[in-house]
């Protein structure tokens, strides 16, 4: 197992930012808040299946004391796990009726990892059904209610108070909007996520935390609930930069289950790499960021974006420069046709993943799926049923993949859409003045460190008693600045801005690194988290 080795230009002890949310540190603490926030009416409905800690649980904070338990370097924390993550003998339905009642012979790749750096796992998280949608309103199923972003304008309210039930209503995000508004909301440490085209960053950005979408290929998806198996991502939201790479740390391993992770190999010459790339900046270790190259793409500015988080941005930009960085505009001018290219690409491959959901291999057959096995149904008739228990976003995707795929569209929509992906990926490659570790000869000398861009187009979107004051095609533009480091592969992260939108809601800050560079990244966020000083 490879271990990331202290690097000597960089101090990795600074201190995490401070928050006005109480994290919970331990099991039993984090689920006296869900107890107290999480359910009945004005709760924030984070989670949809809870796992009550017990006092004899080998990692809750009751054996932190045995001797036996040595160099955990999560024992006892709380975590929230999306509800995409099979855990065994735990419910397993990525929030979809036609899952309801699955519980998993086995536990993926990331969740094992976390238990066995002594995570306790608190229990699923809420989300969009398969992880199709942006504001985690897409449940399709009886199995949990809309979450609520817990952040509070007034920042004064105690979460769970009266008057903290009866605030605004607004959207935590999707399609990890249940583990966002769990750390958000202090009824976990940190929490596991995935991000296809924005599915973590997004969330991170309206509840006012940290997160992390890693570069493609190191971290495990096996035991994931794929929806696009070439842009599934397993992440992070935590609190702040640095218990995100905590986390990041642990599940950032080689598995053989997996044929996209990489090996240690190739780990190996990106930590090298990582390491010149941060030796750039002599002062990285102090805070001070003068030889660091910034970014900004002038197309990250669509005629979408709200002006409640340019200030925001603007601000950002001026404290990085007083720190020493200069910043310079860089142009992807394929960019724009990114979302059209991943909604291609995403739809494809979610409507081959999906097709397994048939009623007979994989999910219910309706009503009476538990009747008579033996009772005379065809395949077709199981199909039609199986398929009822979908939700229209669903539906709405594999229809859309499967026209894409078809002879008809595949020439003109799927395989344009590859090659503007191939692209786009070569102009971010060309960005860096760092090399990738699969591409020796990418590196541009003159070229930049990080990409900085708003993470969202705006502050959270209110919630009505019946669901979303917001369109369909208004969600799917929600992912126009995050869907370019999908379909390259980059890492990204979302880290909130000191200063809140216009109207008082959180702001997220995005840092895209080339494939690999998430050291530098985590150093910067974490500069940026001592900017911000207090979490809002």
């Amino acid at each position: 197992m490879l271990k990331s080795r202290p690097s000597r230009c960089l101090n990795l002890s600074r201190p995490s930012v401070r928050t006005l949310v109480t994290v919970p540190s331990t099991a039993q603490e984090a689920y006296k808040y869900i107890l107290e926030r999480d359910s009945g009416e004005g709760g924030i409905h984070a989670y949809v299946h809870l796992v009550p800690p017990t006092s004899d649980d080998p990692t809750s904070s009751t054996s932190k004391g045995d001797s036996s338990k040595k160099d955990l370097p999560l024992e006892g924390l709380p975590i929230a796990i999306k509800d995409a993550f099979c855990i065994k003998g735990m419910p397993s339905a990525a929030c979809s009726r036609v899952l309801q009642g699955f519980s998993s012979p086995y536990s993926s790749t990331a969740t094992t990892l976390l238990s066995q750096a002594g995570a306790v796992l608190m229990g699923k998280a809420s989300q969009d059904e398969f992880g199709m949608g942006s504001f985690n309103t897409n449940l399709h199923s009886s199995i949990g209610n809309i979450p609520i972003n817990p952040f509070t304008v007034e920042g004064t309210d105690e979460i769970g108070s009266d008057k903290w039930r009866r605030r605004e209503k607004r959207s935590c995000g999707g399609s990890s909007g249940g583990s966002a508004a769990a750390v958000s909301g202090g009824l976990a440490w940190a929490a596991l996520g995935t991000d296809t085209g924005g599915s973590i960053r997004l969330p991170a950005s309206y509840c006012g935390i940290v997160g992390l979408k890693p570069s493609y290929g190191l971290v495990s998806r096996w035991g994931l609930i794929s929806y696009a198996d070439t842009l599934d991502t397993v992440g992070v939201l935590a609190n702040d930069v640095t218990s995100a790479q905590r986390v990041f740390d642990v599940i950032s391993q080689p598995d053989s289950k997996d044929s996209t992770c990489v090996s240690e190999s190739v780990r190996s010459r990106m930590m090298e790499i990582s390491e010149e790339s941060i030796c750039r900046i002599p002062g990285l270790r102090n805070g001070e960021l003068a030889g660091l190259r910034i970014g900004i793409p002038i197309e990250a500015f669509p005629t979408e974006l709200s002006q409640d988080t340019l200030a925001p941005f603007r601000e950002t930009i001026r404290a990085l420069r007083s720190l020493g960085a200069t910043v310079h505009s860089v142009s992807t001018p394929l960019a724009p046709y990114a979302l059209s290219a991943y909604y291609t690409i995403a739809t494809a491959e979610a409507g081959s993943n999906l097709a397994r959901f048939d009623g007979l291999r994989y999910g219910a057959r309706g009503e009476d799926r538990f009747d008579d096995p033996n009772a005379d149904e065809s395949y077709q008739e199981g199909l039609e049923k199986a398929r009822a228990l979908l939700g229209p976003e669903v539906k709405k995707r594999i229809i859309v993949g499967a026209y894409s795929l078809s002879a008809e569209a595949y020439n003109s929509f799927y395989l344009p859409s590859l090659q503007l992906r191939a692209r786009l990926t070569q102009t971010y490659l060309s960005l860096f003045r760092t090399p990738s570790a699969f591409h020796a000869d990418s590196s541009n000398p003159s070229g930049i460190d990080l990409i900085l861009q708003t993470s969202s187009i705006s502050t959270a979107p209110v919630l009505s008693p019946g669901g979303l004051n917001t369109s369909s095609s208004s969600g799917y533009a929600q992912d126009v600045l995050t869907v370019p480091a999908s379909l390259t592969g980059f890492p990204a992260m979302s880290v909130p801005a000191r200063q809140r939108g216009e109207d008082g809601w959180p702001v997220g800050v995005g840092l895209v690194a080339g494939w690999g560079g998430e050291r530098l990244m985590f150093a910067v966020g974490k500069v940026l988290d001592d900017v911000r000083g207090v979490k809002y």
